[in-house]
């Protein structure tokens, strides 16, 4: 259905400019077409059914409805006071960033000094700013260091600033979050309206930038596919070795996610492909203080090559290395390598043969972050405790309210069953008569594509009109249901959990569970599109009896006050109270009876 056909309909604009891009407007999956007619026409004024409110018995969970802002805001009021470049602070506050909020004010010095993090915070708490503020301030220092005057820089540092340039690389679960990375970092701009740095999402199916920007995102996928495909005929800076290079900063969006499921395969291929350029710079460059040349590192024992990527001279020692020369021919040595290196990159303008070959070693170390949400820690295997074995010196930075629920978030809890599930749907999502009336924004959790095509066929018939978001709609279909949502009043969005890792939707009013979430962790997730930036929210959860055990786990933990993370689905201790008192018991708290097995 295109704008055309609707000349008075709210949403034309939108849809019209999505049309000049040669986008569909339908938002409805090609094998999902049943309510296809119904879908844009003009929002009907819907009101309440009484019976509806009483087909179910709804407990509600008192919550602070005020936003919290004291609790978002960090202490220090400005930028500037954070370390950020001057420019970046000027860029932030043009893009309607008053402050820094407390996350931002809890990672910058960190990732300022350039130290490898594991940035954990609760959902909403601004951490993509916190992130790239920190990085895009280091990028645009290198940036003017490099154009120093020729006379102050050496021949050698000139050539290594030509080909090591900061670069940074986000990994993203998905193509959605990829594209609001980017829309984020193009928003902070120079006082010419310029982007300050230069940014790309990548994929095998897009055409790699003639340069490589600053800023490249891409998913795990993505970015193997396009290096792997399309980078040998790019050029060198778009293969593996080149992005290895160049690269400075690294960072896993939804780092749990990236690092387990689906994704952990070609996210830790990427990873190793970093680490191990890592130790063979550090080996080159501890080899080259002893005027070794990488071919005679390559053939000595295995125990010496080890110690060399540690970069240190004395482990090297320690390992059993003895230098056939004086420490005046070493000196000396090193001084021919540097003036061979040189002369090597100085002569040619294109990228070198290969990673090696007229590339100079690198001074920076590599920078990595971690970011997310939900990082569980508990007993056994977890994403975190990977992290501590894979970078032992990572520092670990994590939110007051990590794993909490949203203080400042409504929770009704809505016991159902198959017979009244429907009335109870229809019940939350009409609840109050903000869509009747045009207003604020609700989200509906699916479990899944058939479950989420069954809740908006509901949501159709009861005279709404849902807009449809998950793996099943098409490509452009998605993006202008985002778009919809975020320009829009009054929108209503079905959607599985595609929508809940990291996608901003401004002011989620509230999120309705239509089933539970399958776990304490897509729980969080799902909750925290509402409530973002110390704003109100509320968020209403149906369950079913065999949903029971787990929903009300989380909602004595919000009761009391406390992280969910006792039950998340890894740990043991959560699995072991229930079987002992047939329900969660949040620690510290004693059972009144013990159900009888």
């Amino acid at each position: 259905m295109m704008a055309s056909a609707l000349p008075g309909h709210p949403f034309s604009a939108v849809l019209q400019a999505l049309k000049d891009q040669g986008r569909c407007c339908t938002n409805l999956p090609c094998s999902w077409t049943r309510h296809q007619k119904s879908f844009l026409q003009p929002q009907r004024s819907l009101q309440l059914n009484s019976h509806l409110h009483a087909a179910v018995t709804a407990v509600k969970q008192p919550a602070t409805q005020r936003a919290a802002l004291s609790d978002f805001y960090a202490v220090e009021s400005s930028f500037e006071h954070l370390g950020y470049d001057q420019d970046v602070c000027s860029a932030i506050r043009a893009a309607g960033f008053d402050r820094p909020s407390r996350v931002q004010e809890l990672s910058s010095k960190a990732l300022l000094q350039g130290h490898s993090a594991g940035l954990a915070a609760e959902t909403g708490s601004g951490k993509t700013l916190a992130y790239l503020a920190p990085l895009l301030s280091s990028l645009l220092r290198e940036k003017r260091a490099s154009s120093m005057p020729t006379s102050s820089v050496s021949s050698a540092s000139k050539h290594e600033r030509h080909w090591t340039l900061d670069g940074i690389l986000v990994l993203c679960p998905n193509a959605a979050l990829g594209s609001q990375v980017v829309s984020f970092a193009d928003s902070l701009q120079d006082n010419d309206g310029r982007p300050l740095v230069r940014s790309a999402r990548i994929a095998s199916s897009l055409p790699l930038p003639l340069e490589v920007p600053d800023i490249v995102v891409a998913t795990p996928a993505g970015l193997m596919g396009a290096t792997t495909d399309l980078g040998p005929y790019a050029g060198w800076e778009w293969t593996k070795a080149g992005i290895v290079s160049r690269m400075r900063h690294v960072v896993l969006d939804e780092a749990d996610l990236l690092l387990t499921g689906g994704y952990e395969k070609d996210t830790r291929r990427i990873l190793q492909a970093f680490l191990d350029g890592d130790r063979a710079q550090r080996a080159s460059a501890a080899a080259e203080k002893f005027g070794l040349t990488d071919d005679m590192l390559q053939r000595m024992p295995r125990q010496l090559r080890k110690a060399a990527q540690t970069g240190d001279q004395d482990a090297l020692r320690k390992a059993g290395f003895v230098s056939p020369q004086s420490p005046e021919d070493l000196e000396a040595e090193h001084a021919d390598a540097a003036e061979q290196r040189s002369s090597a990159g100085s002569g040619t303008s294109g990228s070198p043969e290969s990673p090696d070959q007229g590339f100079p070693q690198r001074t920076w170390k590599r920078q990595y972050i971690f970011v997310a949400a939900t990082m569980p820690a508990g007993e056994g295997k977890s994403v975190a405790a990977d992290l501590r074995r894979m970078m032992p010196g990572l520092q670990w930075l994590t939110g007051d309210a990590l794993h909490e629920a949203q203080r400042h978030v409504a929770n009704t809890w809505v016991p159902v069953t198959r017979d009244d599930w429907q009335d109870a749907l229809k019940n939350a999502v009409l609840e109050g008569g903000a869509l009747g009336r045009g207003e604020g924004r609700t989200l509906v959790f699916a479990g899944d594509v058939a479950a989420a095509n069954n809740v908006a066929g509901i949501l159709t018939e009861a005279g709404l009109q849902p807009l449809v978001y998950h793996k099943g709609v098409c490509q452009d279909d998605r993006e202008s249901a985002l778009a919809m949502m975020r320009t829009r009043q009054g929108m209503l969005m079905v959607c599985t959990d595609a929508a809940a890792r990291g996608i901003d939707i401004p002011h989620i009013t509230h999120v309705v569970q239509s089933s539970f979430a399958a776990s304490a962790v897509d729980f969080l997730h799902r909750v925290g599109r509402t409530g973002r930036a110390g704003n109100a929210g509320r968020v209403t959860s149906l369950y079913f009896p065999e949903q029971a055990i787990l929903a009300e786990a989380i909602r004595a933990a919000i009761h009391a006050g406390e992280p969910i993370e006792g039950a998340f689905s890894r740990n043991r201790s959560f699995s072991k109270k229930v079987k002992k008192y047939g329900k969660y018991v949040p620690r510290g708290h004693t059972p009144k009876a013990t159900v009888a097995g």
